[in-house]
């Protein structure tokens, strides 16, 4: 009997493929900008389709989570992750402001004369923000693929899925299964993902230039910078918190890192 032999196939995975796109989008609005520019609906056609499936994917895995971890789990889990979110937003907005009084990013990017206009937000309070994140409906949410909204609605459905027990099981039953069709569907988008990236990086580039970013290098460098410092301790702490394996986890986010960083989306 003789031994299989390897059929000499080099295999490349999703993110290499997104890495890929990334290079040879670059090159492509780098050498030929006009060209770069005409493949603006390719780069938005990957954002609607990312946007499109979103709102369900969010809505079935939350709702399907919620219902199998009941109350008490949601609860404990809820305070840790809003913790943890309000710990790590104070963390980065040190991290930002030190970056920004220290380097001063942007300073003479741009002639005083071509500035806009100084305008100041308005400060919504606690009873805005709650009352914002509640859907009046979740069709209505959905639309418009307000994430929050659709987060709330889902844990709510969740824990009265859960509180009904076994009259509710026909309901756990459709978003399990709408949960794995919408990873199943996701899949299918991700294999434009290389294609969609490409053209984004391409148009922005064609459209923008890569001598309009010299003179933001700084700018750019600091935000980096910032990140860079913000990810070591925000890895640091969960590392030693939650005794996750490292690599592996970082093998884990990086395609959809890539995907958001390209975009600038965290959709």
């Amino acid at each position: 009997m003789t031994s299989p032999q390897s059929s000499g196939r080099i295999r490349i995975t999703l993110t290499q493929q997104i890495l890929l796109g990334l290079v040879i989008g670059c090159l492509i609005g780098w050498l030929s900008p006009s060209f770069a520019i005409s493949l603006k609906p390719l780069s938005q056609l990957f954002l609607r389709l990312i946007r499109m499936v979103v709102g369900p994917l969010v809505l079935t895995t939350l709702v399907a989570g919620v219902a199998a971890a009941g109350g008490k789990m949601v609860g404990r889990l809820a305070l840790k992750a809003l913790t943890w979110f309000v710990l790590a937003t104070t963390v980065a907005l040190f991290i930002g402001l030190a970056a920004a009084n220290l380097v001063k990013p942007g300073a003479g990017a741009m002639p005083a004369k071509d500035l806009p206009p100084a305008s100041i937000a308005k400060a919504k309070g606690i009873v805005d923000f709650v009352l914002e994140a509640v859907p009046t409906s979740i069709f209505d949410a959905m639309a418009r693929n307000d994430m929050l909204q659709i987060v709330v609605f889902s844990i709510f459905l969740g824990l009265a899925v859960s509180a009904a027990g076994s009259k509710a099981n026909p309901i756990k039953e459709i978003v399990d299964a709408g949960a794995e069709t919408m990873f199943k569907l996701v899949g299918f988008v991700m294999r434009f993902a290389p294609f969609g990236v490409g053209a984004a990086i391409a148009v922005t580039i064609g459209t923008s230039g890569i001598t309009v970013l010299l003179p933001l290098l700084k700018c750019i460098g600091a935000l980096y910078a910032a990140l860079l410092v913000f990810f070591l301790l925000l890895f640091t702490a969960m590392r030693v918190l939650t005794r996750v394996h490292m690599p592996s986890f970082l093998k884990a986010i990086r395609a959809p890192a890539v995907i958001a960083f390209t975009p600038a989306s965290s959709e």
